[in-house]
């Protein structure tokens, strides 16, 4: 459970010798099943948005691509002081249960 006043995940993830624009496809189409808004992509990394309107939490998905790793956060866009796992279980549970 992250605490702060920004409540954020951050996990590094294997690309497993898939290019860089094959994993960024992957990660696209994986944020195009979970039906979040892709705002920006290029050849390093991309940023989504939940859309859960405007009464429910909201967060901003952001991927950068590295060497062989691709590093994932997840950070809170709402006023909360904490996120219950709430940014943990955008990477873990459900983008990465996708591109595995």
């Amino acid at each position: 459970m992250a605490i702060g006043f920004t409540p954020k995940h951050t996990e590094d993830i294997s690309i497993g010798g898939l290019t860089p624009e094959e994993f960024l496809t992957i990660a696209a189409e994986a944020i195009k099943t979970l039906k979040w808004e892709l705002s920006y992509i290029s050849n390093c990394g991309l940023i989504a948005y939940t859309d859960k309107g405007i009464f429910s939490r909201n967060f901003e998905i952001k991927i950068n691509i590295g060497d062989d790793v691709a590093s994932v956060k997840s950070s809170s866009l709402g006023n909360e002081m904490m996120d219950f796992g709430a940014n943990k279980y955008n990477i873990t549970n459900s983008f990465r249960s996708l591109i595995a």
